[in-house]
């Protein structure tokens, strides 16, 4: 999974500003273990990778915002409504007839939320087989200006800069506090997060073999998945760690990237003239579903593959 890049330099260039709001590009790029998606300049998709139940079939309009994760993808559509395919285990992948207009979604385990435009949370599928209760628990607050669902947890940031996570915890994922500055952004893997602050600080927490070596310095954008993550520098270039005996942390040297996303053996990355690059291996080269070799060489065409 992958929080929304908008914050980059209109042209490309210069250094990446978290207080900056001009896009870069309108193309978009999320991730889940098996399968990643990739938005035109219309914001029509193409997906690749494992279709299981569907999921690389994304419907044949334009999403504003979308988010996948291990078998299913959300989006919001032009008329402001989510629309979520692949697997519907326990509803994950219907949205509630009662939700209405929405800002944006993220798709999770067994679980998907959303930010309704009264800027409060609605989420749906099941509470998983630990009780971590991420539907019964979501927060009722309002003020939520974005989020991102794990396989077992969630976490939403306020546009005050506070942040709330629930699900499971067990490895530390949901132990964040108060940054004097706000949190900007935040990704959630398996037993694991990312957030980036307002001044770039990247903090990650949960089990360790998750958050080893995450670097330092000033940051634009992470992507959590489920034994890894990656982030972007403000000079575009990104670093990848956790585990990864896989290739998966080996990023393409010398190259720019305003967005990432993370899948369970691989990453891929948009480049700064929007092509898309993948590394790592086909499912950890047990299956070959082509979540490294069936990327689409550039983002002119979408559609299913």
């Amino acid at each position: 999974e992958v929080c929304d890049v908008d914050n980059i330099d209109e042209d490309c260039s210069g250094t990446a500003d978290l207080d900056q709001l001009d896009e870069c590009s309108p193309r978009r790029l999320s991730g889940g273990d098996k399968a990643t998606c990739v938005s035109d300049s219309s914001g029509l998709l193409t997906c690749w990778g494992r279709n299981y139940q569907g999921s690389t079939a994304p419907p044949g309009e334009a999403f504003s915002q979308f988010d996948g994760i291990e078998t299913h993808t959300c989006g919001v559509d032009s008329s402001a409504l989510a629309q979520c395919w692949g697997d519907d285990y326990q509803d994950k992948a219907t949205p509630p007839a009662a939700l209405g207009q929405v800002s944006h979604v993220s798709a999770g385990g067994t679980h998907s939320c959303a930010i309704k435009l009264d800027t409060t949370l609605d989420c749906w599928g099941a509470d998983n087989s630990q009780n971590s209760e991420l539907v019964t628990n979501t927060p009722t607050a309002t003020g939520y200006v974005s989020l991102d669902a794990g396989a077992d947890h969630t976490c939403a940031i306020k546009g005050d800069g506070t942040m709330t996570c629930w699900g499971k915890g067990g490895s530390g994922q949901l132990n964040y506090t108060d940054t004097p500055g706000g949190w900007a952004r935040v990704s959630c893997g398996d037993t694991h997060t990312c957030a980036i602050d307002n001044d770039g600080d990247l903090e990650c927490r949960g089990s360790n073999a998750q958050i080893n070596a995450a670097p330092v310095g000033s940051f634009i954008a992470v992507a959590s998945g489920r034994w890894h993550s990656c982030a972007i520098r403000t000079n575009y270039t990104v670093d990848c760690w956790g585990t990864g005996t896989s290739g998966q942390l080996a990023v393409p040297t010398d190259v720019a990237f305003h967005d990432v996303a993370v899948g369970e053996y691989h990453s891929c990355g948009l480049t700064l003239d929007d092509q898309v690059l993948c590394w790592g291996v086909e499912d950890g080269g047990t299956n070959d579903y082509g979540q490294v070799t069936d990327a689409p060489d550039s983002t002119s065409g979408a559609g299913a593959r």
